[in-house]
């Protein structure tokens, strides 16, 4: 039996929109003639619900579900709704504009309980919209909900509160908070646990970030938003995925992805899906380009079990005989400044070793973003960091020098094994 696991997030609702053309153009992408996958869909909704935490907002965004789960109920579908909290649902319109600075001091001098109990009243309009889907009933900081879809078969999702210590800075890394009791208590023994937050690892302050990433780690996948991208996260702390932003007034550039969980076999499958103009209507990407194929990142009966997988492009076949992409990598010819050329991998590492500052400039196509992949993994095994800063990453610089490297170098390559790096002053 295979599980349709939906995930949207970041609707940041503030006006209502004709929410009956978006459910119709998505209800075909949502429906599988397949007899193996399970009639009861589950929508994963991660944060960013609405705009500004008003309850008519929620209004809006509760006519939605109900219209979308009556057209799936139409179409002999269940629908069962997930949601989370983001950094919008939470009420910060009485915040000064040294609430990072307050926050900041508040965790460092360990003085954090009036202050989440008053974020938690910031959130109210949200905790009584999820309770009418059965989120958060339990506690409001890592609840927990059971989806049973026969007698035998069911999930797990642990649904993490985020939003908590959210300030009006646009990159307010380092400053959110869990309470840890509320994340060691969490229970995974024989459980496979999808979770779903708004704000990855990245954004906690140190005193819990290890304990969500273990989380993450524990769980089948975990789901996130806020980024307002689509990538996926392969690390030590799991699998996770990012999707996008939707704009439901206006969807012909939303996308979103679908999950087939099939835990007896130990795959996931996820298919993307894309607004096409001419179906005028959602639709599922079935080329092979658009879809992976995850084997092996269930715990099953194995405790000990390690999550892993393999993307289907990542490698090809020549002469019917699988060939890693790496093991094809054709060096292009570069041109330097001087007029000289490159026409070596190893000329080229040794070029940047010594000059340690280098602009690899290339037309589009040209492969230059493949050359960065190669370089920054090369760099990788010899324990060396190549960082990437711009203008956009200003705003990730903090107080806490080894929080700013993890700032930048999630910005620039997402949680992909940091640990694994040194970093020589």
């Amino acid at each position: 039996m295979k599980y349709e696991i939906v995930h949207l997030t970041d609707f940041h609702i503030n006006k209502n929109f004709n929410y009956n053309d978006f459910v119709k153009a998505m209800l075909d992408s949502l429906i599988f003639e397949d007899d193996e996958i399970n009639s009861t869909i589950v929508l994963c909704i991660t944060g960013d619900l609405v705009q500004s935490c008003e309850n008519r907002q929620y209004v809006i965004f509760d006519k939605f579900l109900k219209f979308l789960k009556t057209e799936l109920e139409n179409n002999g579908k269940k629908l069962e709704v997930l949601l989370v909290p983001g950094n919008h649902d939470i009420d910060l319109s009485n915040i000064d504009k040294k609430r990072s600075e307050k926050i900041r001091k508040a965790i460092d001098s360990n003085d954090l309980d009036n202050l989440l109990k008053s974020d938690l009243e910031k959130m109210n309009n949200f905790f009584n919209f999820a309770n009418k889907y059965d989120c958060f009933t339990d506690n409001k900081y890592a609840s927990q909900r059971k989806i049973e879809f026969t007698n035998d078969d069911s999930l797990n999702f642990l649904l993490l509160n985020t939003a908590c210590f959210s300030s009006l800075k646009k990159d307010d890394k380092d400053i959110h908070f869990i309470p840890s009791n509320f994340l060691t208590s969490v229970n995974f023994k024989d459980e496979n646990v999808i979770t779903l937050m708004h704000h990855s690892c990245e954004w906690f302050d140190e005193k819990c970030q290890n304990d969500i990433e273990n989380i993450c780690k524990s769980s089948i996948f975990y789901l996130f938003g806020h980024s307002h991208k689509v990538d996926t996260y392969h690390t030590e702390g799991g699998l996770g995925f990012l999707n996008d932003a939707i704009n439901p007034t206006d969807f012909k550039l939303d996308r979103y992805s679908i999950f087939l969980l099939d835990i007896k076999n130990d795959k996931l499958e996820q298919i993307k899906v894309e607004y096409d103009v001419n179906e005028k209507k959602f639709i599922r990407k079935e080329e092979i380009s658009q879809i992976r194929i995850f084997s092996n990142i269930l715990k099953l009966n194995n405790p000990n079990s390690k999550h892993c997988y393999k993307e289907k492009n990542s490698y090809t076949f020549l002469d019917a005989q699988k060939v890693e992409l790496d093991d094809v990598f054709v060096f292009p010819l570069i041109s330097k400044s001087d007029d000289s050329t490159i026409n070596d991998f190893d000329t080229l590492t040794k070029y940047i070793e010594e000059k340690r500052n280098v602009l690899i400039d290339g037309q589009n196509g040209s492969g230059t973003t493949t050359l960065l992949k190669k370089i920054f993994n090369t760099f990788l095994e010899t324990k060396k960091i190549i960082l990437f800063v711009d203008e956009e990453n200003e705003n990730n610089i903090t107080n806490n020098f080894d929080k700013s490297i993890r700032n930048l170098f999630f910005d620039n390559y997402g949680d992909r094994q940091f640990n694994s790096f040194t970093q020589e002053i």
